[in-house]
């Protein structure tokens, strides 16, 4: 049986007087952290990563309004997830370990390809050609698969150093690509260019440090970002990567005065004039997440949505329409069911609850910790199971800390009342 994860009430929190229908759609609440996300249609999507860390992968078969937790949860877990279609799958994960499904993740198999460092992204341009970028000691290497993600062979990227770090990885095509990295030893930057499936490699740029994100649309038109550097966040190209154009992408207030510019983490074309771009900024209360749009091919972008209060950066986006896209970073999933526009509106904040409540940790498995402004005094709780049967009921107070240990592992709603009023619903895991 599949468990049923973390489902929050939507909220759209917005910041700017610029904004779009981006919503929270899921808040993991530090159960789990998530900076990959990946969707094959409107209905069915995964998630996974950890920010630099490994955790089990989410998925939904509803476009996101149930999120689910891979069964064998305690023991696949990964960098990147990508699936070609609903029942075939894969896991880049530790130790050069690739786990593949063919029964949409019922069982996963391990493949033990030729490395042994961690497979930190996965890229398949049709259901035979794929490659993994690995790390954190590639010595400029990739892995290959020809027959599905069944076998895998090393090919080598960079030849000039030892110390080569691959940090991006794009196919065009089962024979096109493109690949970044960078020099530790030299301090040096550089893109390579296949058109042979990866067997030999021409350099065509060195320059700046290269962040992961490398994208180009067609044989000639793409973007590569920057990182660490002052005058420049992404470079662009219109030859095929023969010749790259400095770029700056800047954040500005609502008043078109320039506050500064994000790390691009994350750029995404749905067609050769739609495409976003993530990012964050650093803050006083953490890194703030953003989310650019561009309707010319990359030649205006313009800031759709930032993520508020949350400060939490925005890594991933995953587009399957103008009508559904979704993004992930650190705690949060979020969703736009109108992604190739932005909406003008002057509405702060908008939701079905305006409680500032914390329940964690959640999955829990004794404890539960109520977090919220100690001026709120009249809050009671019901938890009830998935039947609506009332299980247990208590008025709460600020920082109350709940034993639920006579609770059976499963999932439960909370209700919070507020004066006789419901202002609280959540999903919450007994583990």
């Amino acid at each position: 049986m599949k468990k049923i994860f973390i489902l929050l009430i939507i909220i759209l929190f917005t910041k700017s007087s610029i904004v779009s229908q981006w919503q929270v759609q899921l808040d993991l609440q530090n159960s789990m952290y998530v900076d990959r996300i990946h969707f094959i249609d409107e209905n069915n999507g995964w998630s996974i990563g950890g920010c630099g860390y490994v955790f089990s992968y989410i998925f939904t078969t509803d476009g996101g309004q149930n999120w689910n937790l891979c069964d064998n949860w305690i023991n696949i877990s990964g960098y990147d997830i990508i699936f070609l279609n609903p029942d075939t799958g894969f896991i880049g994960s530790l130790d050069g370990v690739i786990y593949k499904t063919i029964d949409k993740g019922q069982i996963w198999n391990t493949i033990q390809t030729p490395t042994i460092q961690d497979i930190y992204r996965l890229l398949f341009v049709n259901n035979n050609s794929g490659w993994g970028l690995i790390g954190p000691n590639s010595d400029g290497n990739i892995l290959h698969t020809d027959d599905g993600g069944n076998n895998w062979s090393i090919q080598q990227v960079f030849y000039e150093s030892l110390s080569y770090e691959i940090s991006s990885l794009f196919f065009l095509n089962d024979s096109v690509g493109w690949a970044s990295g960078f020099d530790f030893i030299n301090n040096q930057a550089m893109i390579k260019k296949t058109i042979n499936q990866g067997n030999t490699w021409e350099t065509i740029y060195t320059g700046f440090n290269l962040m992961p994100n490398i994208f180009l649309i067609d044989s000639l038109k793409g973007w590569a970002s920057i990182y660490n550097n002052e005058e420049t966040n992404y470079i662009q190209t219109f030859d095929g990567g023969i010749t790259w154009e400095e770029k700056l992408l800047q954040i500005k207030d609502d008043s078109g005065n320039i506050t500064g510019k994000p790390e691009i983490m994350c750029i995404e074309f749905f067609n050769d004039t739609l495409g976003w771009i993530t990012g964050f900024k650093e803050e006083n209360e953490g890194n703030e997440g953003y989310i650019f749009l561009t309707v010319n091919g990359g030649e205006n972008w313009l800031l759709q949505f930032r993520n508020g209060y949350l400060y939490e950066p925005i890594y991933d986006i995953s587009v399957v329409d103008i009508n559904n896209a979704w993004a992930c970073g650190v705690d949060y999933i979020y969703y736009n069911n109108n992604a190739d526009s932005i909406i003008y509106t002057d509405v702060e904040y908008l939701g079905s609850s305006q409680l500032p409540i914390k329940v964690s940790p959640n999955p829990f498995t004794d404890y539960i910790h109520f977090d919220f402004d100690e001026k709120y005094e009249n809050y009671y709780l019901i938890i009830s199971d998935l039947g609506g049967k009332i299980c247990f009921e208590k008025k709460i107070k600020y920082n109350d800390i709940l034993k639920l240990d006579f609770l059976e592992r499963g999932v439960y709603i909370i209700n919070i009342y507020n004066n006789q009023k419901p202002s609280y619903i959540q999903k919450i895991i007994k583990i």
